[in-house]
């Protein structure tokens, strides 16, 4: 089955890639072409007319571009290429960013630009360790995972049916509990003991449960949790959650439509039965930076770096935000990145594991593993 969906995948990637080259291609030979017109026109100029020709470059200044050096075949010949070159351009913006190409390319001159980050993942460095493995017993709609470090296995979420699943940090299946109470399950993550939250993404619920050791069902009925009605649609609610151990605070994550991450803190006065005294932030990249992913589908928080990771199914990446929202690492996935023989076909969920391996279940039942470098 595994082997069938990655086939598919590595057909769809290799296509994209040989479009994605023809497309540049096109656009460097019409850009040489534009290039070689204009150096023309400014071998034959002096130095005023040179600034002139430029500068009615650089404004678009059409009617005037041309001196009168120039014939009006050449003119017209010149705005056409201009014309071409800028649609050709606005095409492969367009197609780079809906790829997600554009993605990968600006955040990985956003790390290099940016000071480094000490205790950061070094995701460049990042290989896989078990691609695509099914998860034996998981039928479809596998989204969200969360690490449990008291019992050293990981937890994810099918959202129909209502589950929750226990497995071990190699993938196997070792318990499945329906959940009643809920209408779109998305999101898990691990707070302390026995309590975890779950995130229903239709409903926009956040919903305390505890899940014991020897626990067969999850009833929500009745149990507490809140609502955050922003930017209601159907299905594009919270697509994950992620708990801050250290300072007692949630991440919510909204898929897009738009993207939104937020930081809820007191909720463990609703874990302790107190009065709730609740405080809901948005956490955000800042900058432009944060319109190059073009879906959010998880994240994780990490207490030891205060670094936050998000994933991003579309753009198929994972980055990395220093506490400043500044990208401090990428991991990509796609074929031919971190040793991937095909790309990630949906990531849903994404979790850290004691050693700092990179845990990532992507939709219908698949397993990922990346491991960190040697000594890191």
């Amino acid at each position: 089955m595994s082997r069938n969906k990655k086939a598919v995948v590595g057909r769809g990637s290799s296509y994209r890639e040989r479009v994605a080259v023809y497309v540049v291609v096109v656009v460097g030979l019409f850009s040489a072409c534009v290039a070689a017109r204009i150096c023309r026109e400014l071998s034959c100029k002096n130095a005023d007319e040179r600034f002139r020709f430029l500068f009615r470059i650089v404004f678009m200044d059409s009617d005037r571009l041309m001196t009168s050096t120039v014939s009006t075949s050449g003119r017209s010949r010149f705005r056409r290429f201009l014309a071409l070159f800028g649609v050709l351009s606005v095409v492969v913006v367009i197609y780079a960013w809906y790829s997600g190409w554009l993605g990968t390319v600006a955040y990985q001159l956003l790390i290099g630009l940016s000071r480094d980050t000490p205790a950061k993942m070094m995701l460049e460095r990042y290989q896989v360790g078990i691609e695509a493995k099914p998860m034996q017993g998981v039928g479809r709609n596998a989204s969200g995972l969360t690490y449990h470090p008291g019992r050293n296995t990981l937890f994810s979420v099918i959202n129909r049916p209502a589950q929750v699943i226990e497995l071990t940090l190699d993938g196997r299946l070792l318990r499945t509990l329906p959940v009643k109470g809920v209408d779109d399950l998305e999101g898990i993550t691990h707070v302390r003991g026995d309590a975890f939250f779950l995130a229903d993404e239709r409903t926009q619920r956040l919903i305390h449960v505890n899940i014991g050791g020897d626990q067969t069902e999850i009833d929500t009925r009745g149990q507490p949790g809140i609502r955050l009605a922003f930017d209601l649609d159907d299905n594009l609610g919270f697509e994950g959650v992620s708990w801050d151990h250290r300072h007692d605070r949630l991440f919510v994550v909204k898929e897009k439509s738009p993207l939104r991450l937020f930081e809820v803190s007191g909720l463990t006065d609703l874990l302790d039965g107190k009065q709730l005294n609740l405080e809901i932030s948005e956490w955000l990249p800042r900058g432009s930076s944060r319109w190059l992913l073009r879906d959010l589908s998880s994240l994780t928080y990490r207490e030891e770096s205060e670094n936050m990771l998000l994933l991003s199914d579309e753009s198929h990446l994972i980055v990395e935000l220093d506490p400043q929202r500044r990208p401090a690492g990428l991991l990509v996935l796609r074929r031919g990145w971190h040793g991937l023989q095909a790309d990630v076909p949906q990531a849903e969920g994404i979790a850290v594991g004691p050693g700092g391996q990179l845990f990532v279940v992507s939709e219908p039942n698949l397993l990922y593993r990346f491991d960190p470098p040697h000594g890191h």
